[in-house]
């Protein structure tokens, strides 16, 4: 397929293949704000039940700590991820055990990378699902409760927002050259 640069020639200025770059910028906005979209409703309602089934069970202490297999998250992708070491569950949610888990062997980039930084690197451990032992401490209970609240979040409302998003983006593809020529019209009158 070859592309055809056309020159749209304005009274008063002059784009080179405005609508490919438009629709460039356009659809890069939109796909940008639906990944935002479905990123927000990932973290809200999938991720966010670990924290509420901690809170709903009174998980607050070592003591009573649970593994993901207990509150029955162990296939969840998503919680599993978010639970490993750096993860934005591990924030708030507490490994109870971490003596259990030997320390993982850092790679050579990852150990050349804090040799740059001058920078002691923090121990990671590989982690089993059946026996790692989480908490959520009761500090971090807000915390928790707003940022993962599921109030208000549904496939519905991600699916209309995917849709108006769309939606918009195909105006702004038609509104935006029609403000261009407006301009060059407004420039030709002040000129």
């Amino acid at each position: 397929m070859k592309l055809i640069l056309a020159s749209y020639v304005y009274e008063n200025f002059r784009l080179y293949s405005p609508t490919l770059t438009l629709e460039l910028i356009v659809w890069s906005i939109c796909a940008g704000l639906m990944a935002g979209v479905i990123g927000s409703y990932i973290s809200r309602r999938v991720i966010g039940a670990f924290p509420r089934r901690l809170i709903k069970d009174g998980i607050h202490t070592p003591e009573a700590a649970v593994t993901v297999t207990d509150t029955g998250f162990d296939r969840n992708f998503f919680v599993k991820r978010a639970l490993r070491e750096g993860g934005s569950l591990r924030k708030m949610v507490i490994l109870a055990n971490p003596e259990g888990f030997p320390a993982k062997e850092d790679g050579p980039a990852r150990k050349r990378l804090f040799r740059i930084l001058s920078m002691e690197p923090p121990v990671r451990r590989k982690l089993t699902w059946e026996t790692a032992r989480f908490y959520l401490p009761e500090e971090d209970r807000y915390t928790a409760e707003v940022k993962y609240e599921a109030k208000g979040t549904s496939v519905g409302g991600v699916i209309l927002s995917v849709i108006l998003i769309a939606a918009i983006g195909f105006a702004a593809l038609y509104v935006i050259p029609e403000l261009f020529q407006l301009l060059d019209n407004f420039l030709s009158v002040i000129g």
